[in-house]
Formats: C-alpha cells, structure tokens, sequence
C-alpha cells in the first residue's frame, strides 16, 4: 500500500487495484486479476528455478511469462545461484 492507500501487488510496478478509503481490503485482495501471480512458484521462474535459495525467498518482483510454461524477472536477482 502507497501512503495515499492506494494497493499494488508489488513495489515494482505503478497498477492500482483499488484504494482502501473506497474499498475493503478483502475485496481489492480477492479480485482475480490480483492474485493472477500468487500460483506462479519459484521452479518456473528461469534462474530462481536453479537457486538453493528459491523455496525461502521473499521476493516482490512481478514475473514476466515467456511462453506457456516459465517465466522471469526482468531485474536481476542480487544473488547469483551459478557463482556461489
């Protein structure tokens, strides 16, 4: 949530899904479009698929979809699972 109220699903991105002085929470939460990435785990992500760490991580990037079945991040990750 933005200082105005405004709810997002991630700091990355600048889509509104409704502003909490208008709407419940509950129902800006419970429209499908939010929650379109909530499915999406880790193992189809490229390179988060490869990383030890994938299972623990708390990460608020948006995944991108490359064709039907992976995705990725257009930032890169601060850790790199192939160097360490």
């Amino acid at each position: 949530m933005n200082p105005n109220g405004d709810i997002q699903q991630s700091p990355f991105t600048d889509k509104v899904f409704g502003n909490v002085g208008t709407k419940s929470l509950l129902s800006i939460i419970s429209n499908q479009t939010f929650q379109e990435y909530w499915d999406i785990p880790k193992d189809k992500i490229e390179v988060c698929k490869d990383c030890e760490f994938r299972y623990v991580c708390n990460d608020a990037r948006i995944p991108l979809k490359r064709d039907g079945k992976t995705y990725y991040f257009e930032e890169s990750c601060t850790y790199d699972p192939y160097k360490n």
